[in-house]
């Protein structure tokens, strides 16, 4: 329907249902009714539905290709081989979605002096961005990176998202040192965490839910 009509439906949606609990069934006949009237004839509802009820893309999803991100790919995949100094890497102009791209390629085996490289080079450890430091440390925590573990305990002390904290567990566990990181940290940081963010993360730390 393009990108000004999705505008329009995404603020319609919002200005109807702010401050409410909605199923995906709402939602589905709220939208039949608004496209029946705003685009009629544009979207076919059994495409609705692939995206709201089957896993994966959808076959007749547009895919699309960032030039930006592929030479990102290639400035990895060069400076992982040697061949590329890290002070040619144009980090300069880089937007936080590609600081994210370029961390999160790091093959799970960087050796531990490539991610000293990066740190120093970078001051990652350093980074105010919150995204960048949540790519950067699973690449120290799987790297074993022992200096960025005091940005690491304070990141996962200071932050709730599970989405930003959950990965991180996650990774910590998978080591010794790391379950004793992972175990030490969570008990400190666990009170101020939400009740749905310990609920994900007691298993995952505890191996069992804490009452």
């Amino acid at each position: 329907i393009g990108a000004q009509r999705l505008d329009e439906l995404l603020r319609a949606w919002f200005e109807a249902h702010a401050f409410q609990s909605v199923t995906t069934e709402q939602f589905r006949d709220w939208l039949q009714v608004w496209l029946r009237e705003r685009a009629p004839g544009q979207v076919d509802l059994d495409r609705v539905d692939e995206w709201l009820y089957r896993p994966g893309l959808p076959a007749f999803a547009e895919l699309r290709h960032s030039e930006v991100l592929t030479k990102i790919d290639g400035q990895r995949k060069e400076w992982l081989a040697g061949r590329l100094p890290l002070d040619a890497l144009p980090v300069g102009d880089c937007s936080v979605y590609q600081w994210q791209h370029f961390l999160d390629g790091m093959p799970f085996d960087l050796p531990r002096e490539r991610a000293a490289q990066l740190d120093r080079a970078f001051q990652l450890s350093r980074s105010g961005n919150a995204e960048i430091v949540f790519s950067w440390l699973l690449v120290a925590i799987r790297a074993r990176y022992e200096p960025a573990q005091q940005r690491l305990e304070h990141f996962l002390v200071s932050i709730g998202r599970r989405k930003l904290i959950r990965p991180l567990y996650e990774a910590l566990m998978k080591t010794d040192d790391g379950r004793v990181f992972a175990r030490r940290n969570y008990a400190q940081a666990r009170p101020g965490y939400h009740p749905i963010a310990v609920a994900t993360l007691d298993p995952i730390v505890y191996g069992t839910r804490v009452p």
